[in-house]
């Protein structure tokens, strides 16, 4: 059965918008490369009716280093072990060491555009389809 889309009264239209929750410094271009990432993890196996996808993770620049990121991709584990599920993720440069140090496997690779350089020239970059099995419970 097809539902109606939402459409908002004017009253919600005019309300003040709350602030963003990802930091003013943040390269937003990560999630148009986590969309052509999926794509690529669909050809190597990804399965999204009984796997996970991680979409992304961002901290802030002032709180980078300091094991944030690794404890919440540890706690998207322990959810994915419960469930039984695998886990995929298009693992950036930045981003690959945390994710194959916490039992992901590189399953290939694709080119991104990251935008253009200095004298307008595209920028390329590699990203990694990384999965990880779940954890059996003894």
């Amino acid at each position: 059965m097809m539902s109606k889309p939402y459409t908002k009264p004017a009253e919600e239209e005019k309300a003040p918008k709350p602030p963003s929750i990802i930091p003013g410094k943040t390269d937003l271009t990560i999630w148009a490369i986590q969309e052509k990432g999926a794509e690529m993890m669909k050809a190597c196996g990804y399965n999204p009716e009984t796997d996970f996808l991680r979409s992304g993770l961002i901290v802030d620049p002032d709180y980078q280093k300091l094991g944030l990121g690794k404890r919440l991709a540890v706690h998207d584990n322990e959810i994915a072990d419960e469930a039984g599920a695998r886990i995929w993720v298009s693992a950036s440069a930045n981003s690959r060491k945390l994710f194959l140090s916490i039992g992901f496997v590189v399953l290939g690779t694709e080119s991104v555009i990251l935008g253009a350089g200095e004298n307008g020239e595209e920028k390329v970059g590699i990203n990694w389809v990384t999965m990880r099995e779940p954890l059996r419970k003894e």
